[in-house]
């Protein structure tokens, strides 16, 4: 118990706040376990892999979620074995022991649901909805479509981030790495209509009072989550299902920006150039990955290339 809480505390000197949370939840669930089948008093050494896999089987079988009350998703027991694994990571670097075994430890089989993209006509009815209902989500869903910022990342950006003269802004990431972007066109009526002239630079741009805001709150994720419930609001009324939410928006912008490179004409591969600055993607790979997962980059029409023509034969 006493490795894992030293491991815990390496994370909480460079992970960010949410992260951190997410790694302490997962480690308060191994050692509870721990606890419960005599683990615990283990010497770190001492404890091995058939140990993790009795600990694997115990998150299969027997875990029940106090929240939901269900057994956990695969996706969810690959995800507290990602957590543990990397305490164990830490130990190994800091040389209490020789190897991290979890890392050889295949994951189970998951496909977690994607949130899907939303057609240009769901999105002029969403759009049309919030300026009646919710205008202040307008601004919300232009910050994840046009700069492509995830949810968690808009709810970070602060006034003193935007820069009006240059048209740059930088954007905090999951690693703390400050990642400065180009402010495009499309959003700049937006930043312009928001008068962030005379606001203090510390303030939130975006916070739960529709307006920029200090934002304080005991936990950094639940400002994104703030505003994931608020949009759940939009959907619900209009009828969207649970594969829609926040993130399709950024999903619709990718596939947006792909079938417009493609009747340009543009190659495949040309368009995989371009995207990867935008998308923010590190490797090609990875941006034709999440283009399949989001299933919507659509084939240019290819009628002219059939031979076969069995209209003409019809009658």
């Amino acid at each position: 118990k006493s490795a894992i809480k030293y491991a815990l505390n390496l994370k909480s000197e460079k992970a960010k706040e949410s992260t951190y949370k997410d790694y302490e939840h997962r480690a308060d669930v191994f050692l509870r376990w721990a606890d419960k089948y005599y683990k615990s008093d283990l010497k770190i050494k001492d404890f091995g892999i058939d140990d993790f896999y009795e600990y694997l089987d115990y998150l299969e079988l027997d875990y029940i979620n106090h929240k939901t009350g269900k057994k956990l998703s695969n996706t969810s027991i690959n995800n507290h074995k990602r957590a543990v694994s990397a305490l164990f990571t830490n130990l190994k670097n800091k040389r209490i022991i020789d190897q991290n075994f979890i890392k050889g430890i295949p994951n189970l089989d998951s496909k977690p649901q994607k949130n899907l993209p939303f057609t240009h006509s769901q999105i002029k009815k969403i759009i049309s909805y919030c300026e009646t209902h919710d205008p202040y989500m307008i601004n919300i869903i232009a910050f994840i479509m046009y700069p492509l910022l995830r949810p968690v990342e808009i709810t970070r950006l602060k006034v003193k981030d935007l820069n009006t003269t240059d048209w740059i802004f930088g954007v905090e990431t999951k690693t703390e790495v400050i990642s400065f972007r180009k402010i495009i066109d499309k959003i700049k009526p937006i930043i312009l209509n928001m008068n962030l002239e005379n606001v203090p630079g510390e303030y939130n741009v975006f916070s739960k009072y529709d307006k920029p805001a200090m934002w304080e709150t005991s936990k950094e994720a639940s400002k994104s989550e703030y505003f994931s419930i608020r949009f759940k609001k939009i959907k619900k009324a209009l009828g969207f299902g649970k594969e829609y939410g926040l993130y399709s928006f950024r999903h619709s912008a990718i596939v947006d920006l792909y079938n417009s490179m493609q009747k340009s004409g543009l190659s495949e591969r040309e368009i995989i150039y371009k995207l990867l600055p935008i998308t923010r993607h590190k490797s090609e790979l990875g941006l034709r990955n999440y283009l399949r997962d989001i299933k919507l980059a659509l084939p240019e029409d290819h009628s002219d290339i059939f031979t076969i023509d069995i209209l003409r034969n019809v009658g």
